[in-house]
């Protein structure tokens, strides 16, 4: 069970998070969701969102083989994590849950949902999927015309969540500024 399953919204509609789905590749399991409102009264459901992540366990491959086999930026961000642990930035770890992308339709933001959203997909990776340490790439992403979600160079937006991000105790990684790690081990992530 999530810290919250539900977010109340105004004039008669939550949102919640359904549909945890898991496929396992190499050496990974790739979560996803979507994020939805509901309104109470005609039960209407309407997809406002989408998240997708990445668990990625040591005893299940090498974590730089299951980073490969997903993008250069899972990639990029689990050999910034490596090299933390061997500047001692970080202490050993072998389960890895990575935020690859939580998105929210714009008319829907700014309402409290990210920071709802947020603190549950923190919750799901350090509780429910036990990862030891929880990385993202703090970048803006907008939906095309094809339903695709794309990234898009925008410094201002990108130093915006880098510093949302750091709200919730997220720490900057050895070199990139928006690779973001916290060590779910030491860190309460129930008092976000």
């Amino acid at each position: 069970m999530l810290l919250k399953e539900i977010m109340s919204l105004d004039h008669g509609n939550i949102v919640k998070i359904s549909t945890w789905e898991h496929s396992y590749g190499e050496g990974n399991v790739d979560v996803r969701a979507d994020i939805k409102s509901l309104n109470l009264s005609t039960e209407e459901e309407v997809k406002i969102g989408t998240i997708k992540l990445y668990i990625f366990d040591e005893y299940w491959d090498s974590l730089i083989v299951a980073a490969d086999g997903c993008s250069s930026d899972t990639s990029d961000l689990v050999f910034e994590l490596l090299d933390g642990v061997e500047n001692d930035d970080i202490e050993d770890f072998y389960r890895v849950g990575i935020i690859d992308r939580i998105f929210i339709d714009e008319e829907y933001r700014n309402k409290g949902i990210g920071s709802f959203v947020f603190k549950q997909v923190n919750f799901y990776l350090s509780e429910v999927m036990n990862s030891q340490i929880i990385t993202l790439m703090a970048k803006p992403i907008f939906l095309d015309d094809h339903d695709e979600l794309l990234s898009f160079k925008d410094e201002k937006k990108q130093q915006q969540l880098v510093t949302w991000y750091k709200s919730f105790g997220y720490k900057q990684l050895t070199s990139e500024v928006n690779h973001l790690y916290i060590d779910a081990r030491y860190n309460n992530l129930l008092s976000f």
